[in-house]
């Protein structure tokens, strides 16, 4: 399940690709990261929970202290932007070595913008989080006996399916997979020490929030 993000990515940009052509249709992620990936993967997630006689509640854990969950998590946001900023450093100095060699993500017209404001950061928390780590996680370390070795694949397959958002080369593609090790570690190892998925969504959907505003409307200010 963790692998079908990959090829809906890219159909994703193949649609868009019809109307506006390939360059183009990367200034539409956002929009069917959301519609196109996020969407039919929580679709996805419940069936295969509705089979195991849960729901997607389930994943959460505890939510006997939400309040506190969320103030955990907006805390949670501070250290988890800093492993950001340190995995996109690194994977430019490893995969450019020149941080102003890296291409620019293209401009979004204003209406994506505002999705990439609005909609987009709440999708793709909820989608990724309960995939990744609600589910994926748990069920990788009771399979391979390892919370290390379940932190290591789980990283894998969150930073592999980033690779395509959008399809702009493989140098990039390579770039944002780097950039993702460090704050996919980081969420595994919260997620192991507290058992709490709340605090990690919350954080999530501030990064990408925070993420959405400057792509969409402070391009210019991003390195």
């Amino acid at each position: 399940m963790l692998t079908v993000r990959f090829p809906l990515l890219i159909l994703g940009q193949s649609l868009f690709a019809l109307g506006v052509g390939w360059d183009a249709a990367g200034s539409y992620w956002p929009v069917y990261l959301s519609l196109i990936v996020d969407l039919p993967c929580l679709l996805m997630l419940r069936a295969v929970l509705r089979a195991e006689g849960k729901g997607l509640r389930s994943l959460l854990g505890a939510t006997d202290q939400w309040r506190r969950d969320v103030v955990r998590g907006m805390v949670l946001y501070v250290p988890l932007s800093l492993a950001i900023i340190l995995g996109r450093v690194a994977a430019t100095l490893i995969v450019y070595g020149d941080p102003s060699s890296m291409p620019s993500l293209p401009v979004f017209p204003l209406w994506v913008a505002l999705w990439a404001v609005l909609v987009f950061p709440i999708t793709t928390a909820v989608t990724e989080e309960l995939m990744f780590r609600g589910y994926a996680l748990p069920r990788l370390e009771a399979k391979t006996g390892s919370k290390v070795v379940a932190v290591a694949l789980m990283t894998a397959g969150f930073a592999l399916h980033h690779t395509v958002i959008p399809v702009l080369g493989w140098t990039f593609g390579l770039a944002f997979f780097v950039a993702l090790i460090l704050p996919s570690v980081f969420q595994g190892w919260i997620y192991f020490r507290h058992l709490r998925l709340l605090p990690l969504l919350i954080a999530h959907h501030l990064a990408d929030l925070a993420s959405g505003v400057m792509l969409g409307f402070f391009p210019e200010l991003l390195p």
